[in-house]
């Protein structure tokens, strides 16, 4: 299973258009999108016998999954709040450490991204996660066609990484 979860909940957002181009281009393969608005911000004192069901039913999947794919924007040189909580939650589960994660930083201009992707690699690598490559990719380096299907007007160099980046997580 392969979960792909875009850090922005913003309706018309270029992480979630690229997470959706990616899960168009994993076909057959066994995946879903999630939702950061599906989940509760964290709170330790839900922890327990009283944390929420849909909390329980996202440490099952993420546990049982093979490969985490992320894509984010960066708030104030960091990763939205959204998704630190949604991190946060699956702290403590067993296997963490057994689940590929891709982690990608969707910033407008540069140099926004690489403080927020060096605060996603860290977060994962504190929960235990293998982290796999990561890509920083500006706004300007990127359109995403209407069919969310094609990624338009990336350098040749950057699209080369991009793609195989991508087939590495398809097989």
């Amino acid at each position: 299973m392969i979960i792909l979860v875009s850090g922005s909940i913003r309706k018309d957002s270029i992480n979630s258009a690229f997470i959706q181009l990616i899960s168009n281009r994993l076909k057959e393969k066994d995946h879903e999108i999630l939702n950061l608005r599906d989940y509760p911000m964290f709170d330790p004192d839900l922890e327990g016998e009283s944390v929420p069901k849909v909390i329980t039913d996202l440490r099952k999947r993420v546990n049982e999954s093979k490969t985490l794919i992320i894509s984010t924007p960066e708030y104030l040189h960091n990763i939205p709040s959204t998704l630190k909580s949604f991190l946060e939650w699956l702290n403590g589960l067993p296997n963490l450490n057994q689940i590929e994660v891709f982690p990608f930083v969707l910033a407008p201009v540069e140099p926004r991204g690489e403080k927020a992707l060096k605060a996603l690699i860290f977060s994962l690598m504190a929960l235990g996660f293998k982290v796999s490559p990561s890509m920083l990719i500006h706004h300007t380096e990127l359109t995403i066609s209407k069919e969310l299907n094609e990624i338009i007007g990336l350098s040749k160099d950057l699209e080369e990484q991009l793609y195989e980046l991508i087939s590495n997580i398809i097989n």
